[in-house]
């Protein structure tokens, strides 16, 4: 509901906002939990973070992974980590948001 009410101030004829939270009304409860766990270090003077730990699960989604960045203050910087992305219906989501992007850019 709550991104309905925003997405009446985002304004033009279809607010993505308004659509999705349409979208979401209708999705059971229990679809709509999420949880997000994470442990996260970093030293913005040297630019490295380091993020151990980062799972997410939400709307029958889950994903999990680590990264790992190194030296981004210096021309040298890095990245590097793991993205695993599981679950029945993600790929619909997905496809659903870049209909959306195209529809709107």
């Amino acid at each position: 509901m709550l991104l309905q009410v925003v997405g009446q101030f985002q304004g033009g004829d279809d607010p993505v906002l308004k659509i999705y939270g349409s979208q979401l009304a209708n999705i059971s409860a229990e679809q709509k939990a999420f949880l997000v766990t994470t442990k996260l270090d970093a030293d913005l003077k040297s630019g490295d973070i380091d993020v151990s730990e980062l799972s997410l699960s939400a709307l029958g989604v889950n994903i999990s992974g680590n990264l790992s960045v190194r030296n981004m203050q210096s021309e040298n910087g890095n990245v590097d980590g793991k993205l695993l992305v599981e679950g029945k219906t993600w790929q619909r989501y997905l496809l659903h948001l870049i209909m959306v992007l195209r529809q709107k850019f």
